[in-house]
């Protein structure tokens, strides 16, 4: 299985780069794309912890590049990965000696309903690596994740963006959210006929096809 990383821009509303998240692009022997989360998700815990190194590994080399452009990184880490970088020492050191990593979090992550009383997401939350909540719209979300406002950004998902943008209750609902996290990346981003909508509502972030994604060993050109 041949595995690639790819860095997925996250730019403003004013298309300037605030960071990248790093994705994973993984090809069968036989040259069929595999679905990450499915690939992922069939791993026991001893090849997340790799693949946990490898990716710091490749953040790494670019460590200087996101620190002078002050620029951020995200991950999407599961409940396990979550585990290891809260219990393994050396990954908990490198990731601490990265800061500017953001770990995201999807709407079904277990524990999202208990909000801080989750002593893993307590832990986390904590730490210096801010959490974000990935994928808020897509059928899981629970208000006590938001509410206790431990998520530094709230990215929508891209289905849930096109359906209310369309309703006249898109303004309440993103000051609703801008309540509990004042950062609000909109997903899935493929043309720009929604851009005045979301300047008048103060979005943070825009992600999607919109903004090309380059091999994570060039993301220093996308600036």
């Amino acid at each position: 299985m041949d595995t690639t990383f790819i860095a997925e821009p996250i730019v403003s509303i004013d298309e300037k780069l605030l960071g990248v998240e790093l994705l994973t692009r993984f090809i069968s022997p036989d040259g069929r794309p595999l679905h990450p989360e499915f690939v992922i998700s069939s791993w026991d815990l001893d090849r997340k912890r790799l693949f946990l190194y490898e990716q710091c590994g490749n953040i790494a080399s670019m460590q200087k590049w996101f620190e002078r452009k002050n620029l951020f990184c995200t991950l999407n880490i599961d409940q396990q990965m979550a585990f290891l970088i809260r219990n393994d020492y050396i990954l908990r050191q490198t990731f601490e000696s990265m800061p500017f990593i953001k770990l995201e979090l999807s709407e079904n992550f277990p524990g999202l309903d208990k909000g801080l009383k989750s002593p893993l997401l307590k832990s986390l939350s904590q730490g210096v690596n801010g959490l974000w909540l990935d994928d808020l719209g897509a059928g899981n979300s629970n208000v006590v994740s938001l509410i206790e406002g431990y998520f530094e950004v709230v990215k929508i998902d891209r289905i849930f963006f096109n359906e209310q943008v369309k309703k006249p209750t898109f303004y309440e609902l993103i000051a609703l959210i801008k309540k509990y996290c004042d950062k609000i990346v909109i997903e899935g981003i493929e043309d720009r006929k929604s851009m005045e909508i979301l300047r008048e509502v103060g979005i943070w972030g825009l992600q999607g096809y919109l903004f090309k994604s380059i091999p994570f060993e060039n993301v220093d050109s996308l600036v």
